[in-house]
């Protein structure tokens, strides 16, 4: 990644105390990536995907994240 290109929120979820962000990189990373932290802001779990809504399916699959609580 370029010193010029940064990441960006698209779409955030809590769920049971947990936080959840689903991010670009940009356009030149070709995905999104689904992020898991908990209130401290420490990870549990970062996911690499090719859509949004595959993040979406895997924090419900995963974590139990309702498809309607992203915003």
């Amino acid at each position: 990644m370029s010193a010029e290109s940064s990441s960006a929120v698209l779409l955030h979820a809590d769920h049971e105390g947990l936080h959840f962000t689903i991010e670009t990189e940009g356009p030149d990373v070709g995905g999104y990536f689904l992020w898991a932290k908990r209130d401290d802001g420490s990870d549990i779990d970062e996911l690499f995907e090719d859509t949004v809504d595959r993040c979406k399916t895997l924090a419900l699959e995963k974590f139990g994240v309702p498809l309607n609580s992203w915003r």
